[in-house]
């Protein structure tokens, strides 16, 4: 989740935020400090002589995803002494993983749940069987466009998306949650002119979008033996990306 400082700061209790001032003014001073000390004693710029690694020692480290660095106070530098044989295995997940696999929440058909987030954005178009994720300019949907916006959008998505802090943002993700959902039904394309309004995307009362499929693209899914669609959506400043899902 990324949070904007501006509502972080404001959602903090007064007397807190007064004192994250003060904190935040003590580390502005002793930054500074530093920046003079270095600036004073001509040490701003270091210039390594040597790797942080000694000799035998190089391949072990460059081939080794596990060796971390450690500061040696005396000498000032940073290098690499102990290094990790092995990889710690993470235990903390095993019970809850354990028993999802054992409902069968792992299997293809089962889909527990889907995902998407901004950070995948580079990944443009990853598709797979009964999955499609789709990526959209948020520029390059017309949400300016009263008859663009009647003619695929519900009533209750309108008015879900024109009560969002960036309306044109939410109608992107719900416009590319749309193609989603459509490519993951594989029903043969009408062209552009055919209407979106039949997918149509809600959140439930935990604020979790779900998709509610009406007319034809409610009958291509009984049709092909398709019961759910899960979906999830996500959007950058410039972007919106959509993932969505078909099970039987």
């Amino acid at each position: 989740m990324v949070l904007h400082p501006r509502y972080l700061f404001g959602a903090l209790e007064p007397t807190y935020y007064e004192g994250y001032k003060n904190r935040n003014r003590v580390r502005a001073l002793q930054s500074y400090k530093a920046m003079s000390d270095m600036m004073i004693k001509n040490s701003l710029v270091k210039v390594k002589e040597h790797p942080p690694y000694i000799g035998e020692m190089e391949g072990k480290t460059l081939l080794n995803s596990m060796a971390r660095a450690t500061f040696d106070p005396k000498t000032g530098e940073y290098s690499f002494k102990n290094l990790a044989n092995e990889v710690p295995l993470d235990l903390g997940n095993l019970k809850a993983v354990s028993d999802i696999a054992a409902a069968g929440g792992l299997g293809f058909e089962s889909p527990v749940g889907v995902g998407v987030d901004q950070g995948m954005l580079s990944s443009a178009c990853a598709k797979s069987d009964r999955s499609s994720n789709i990526v959209e300019l948020i520029s390059a949907v017309p949400s300016h466009n009263p008859t663009f916006v009647a003619r695929n959008f519900t009533d209750a998505e309108i008015t879900y998306c024109q009560k969002q802090p960036s309306p044109p943002s939410s109608f992107a993700a719900r416009w590319a949650g749309k193609e989603a959902v459509f490519k993951s039904l594989g029903v043969k394309s009408k062209g552009a002119a055919a209407a979106m309004k039949d997918i149509e995307i809600l959140n439930d009362e935990s604020g979790v979008p779900t998709v509610h499929l009406h007319g034809d693209a409610k009958a291509e899914a009984e049709k092909k033996g398709i019961s759910q669609v899960l979906i999830s959506l996500s959007h950058s400043e410039t972007v919106a990306i959509a993932f969505a899902h078909a099970s039987s």
